[in-house]
């Protein structure tokens, strides 16, 4: 059976299947999978399940002039993970000019670290993650196949464990939320994780602390987009996370990979769990992002046409804010339902799109997004250019000469935000 076919996988049957960028053809997608999680119950309630369909899209973005470029996201996927009953998922969202090789080596690495790590096999999950996001870091920066200095990556990953149990560890600015189904047909956002950026107070002191400078970037004397972190006298690396993988220069001025992480016991009401990078929500609330969801899904649209929808509306925003700059966009979309292995729900098979499928559903959105946005007099195009200079300036710092910090733009009151 190729690995982007979906049947329902009971948990009797349960066998480690790991799923990535290169192990899903070219197109970056995984259609919906169909799995059930035991619970950690005893007695009575044991042969209770937790339901699982999850699925991902992945569409690269577009320098200026609409004109598509590599993607730097990378995510992962493992069911069964180490033969145990749990569901590892994870986004990383690259950034510098070795961005897509960074985040694709953290993608593959991470969840080898943490089955393998006695803490994983010990079910003791918050040290386990802990120990590994630093570990993973250390192996991504002593990797000489790739130069992380100015490079690096945003890892958020959810474990699925125990039917009933999720853990969440971050680094940077890509999300994990989850969407709880309210009886009064509402649906309601619960954030699982916190962007690291110089906004929150505790995350700039640290980087002043070890003498870095925490300043917007510069453009035309304005200072635009985010607050950013830069060396003391140099103009590098323009970082605006303050934690990441690799970013060997910044580490040197605070940047850590310490992750934040999260626990709680999913609610029977808990519907959705959504990992995404931030072309997915720099122009959408997380609020948005579940209320749209559920809106699809009360269709009946499964998982994989969700995420997909998902993705060309944030390309869309994209348009709309930016003129004709577009971010990599990520979603991974788990669908939550509490069952029974007494009424388990049918097998379904999903095909995913093929590459070619995927290459022309781009092709069309692309020439509808180039027409909205009126190529070539793009609405925002100078402002968008710089502004994307981007997330991680460190390409662009690192192709111009340096410039001494009485050069550099002072620290701004507050800059703006990027939306």
């Amino acid at each position: 059976m190729a690995p982007s076919e979906t049947v329902l996988t009971h948990a009797a049957e349960a066998r480690e299947r790991v799923f990535g960028p290169n192990s899903v053809a070219q197109t970056g997608c995984l259609a919906t999978r169909h799995l059930e999680l035991k619970q950690d119950t005893t007695g009575e309630g044991a042969d209770n399940l937790l339901d699982i369909q999850y699925a991902i899209s992945s569409q690269p973005g577009c320098e200026p002039g609409l004109i598509p470029k590599g993607n730097q996201d990378s995510w992962a996927a493992c069911e069964y993970m180490g033969d145990t009953a749990t569901v590892f998922l994870g986004v990383f969202d690259g950034h510098g000019q070795e961005g897509a090789k960074a985040s694709n080596a953290v993608a593959l690495a991470l969840p080898k670290l943490i089955k393998g790590s006695p803490s994983f096999q010990a079910a003791q999950y918050r040290p386990c993650f802990a120990q590994n996001f630093p570990q993973c870091n250390q192996q991504l920066c002593a990797n000489t196949s790739i130069e992380t200095s100015l490079s690096g990556t945003t890892g958020v990953a959810a474990l699925l464990h125990g039917g009933n149990k999720l853990l969440v560890a971050n680094l940077g600015d890509s999300r994990c939320m989850l969407g709880r189904a309210n009886t009064d047909g509402t649906v309601t956002a619960i954030p699982l994780s916190s962007d690291h950026s110089c906004d929150v107070p505790s995350e700039a002191a640290r980087i002043r602390e070890r003498k870095g400078r925490v300043a917007s970037y510069m453009f035309d004397g304005v200072p635009v987009g985010p607050l950013r972190i830069w060396l003391a006298d140099v103009n590098i690396p323009g970082l605006s996370m303050t934690r990441s993988f690799g970013d060997k220069v910044a580490a040197t001025v605070g940047i850590i990979a310490d992750p934040e992480i999260v626990e709680r016991e999913l609610h029977p009401q808990d519907r959705y769990l959504v990992l995404c990078s931030d072309g997915i929500h720099e122009f959408l609330e997380n609020e948005q992002i579940i209320s749209m969801i559920h809106t699809r899904a009360q269709t009946g649209a499964q998982p994989h046409e969700i995420c997909a929808h998902m993705v060309e509306e944030a390309r869309r925003h994209w348009i709309e804010e930016e003129g004709d700059v577009i971010d990599d966009c990520t979603m991974i979309l788990a669908v939550l339902n509490a069952t029974s292995s007494k009424t388990a729900p049918p097998m379904i098979s999903i095909a995913a799109s093929s590459a070619s499928e995927q290459q022309s559903t781009t092709n069309n959105l692309l020439k509808s997004l180039k027409a909205a946005a009126g190529i070539g007099t793009p609405k925002k195009a100078d402002k968008a250019a710089a502004a994307k200079a981007s997330k991680a300036a460190p390409a662009a710092a690192a192709a111009a000469p340096a410039k001494p910090a009485a050069k550099a733009a002072p620290a701004p009151a507050k800059a703006a935000a990027k939306k």
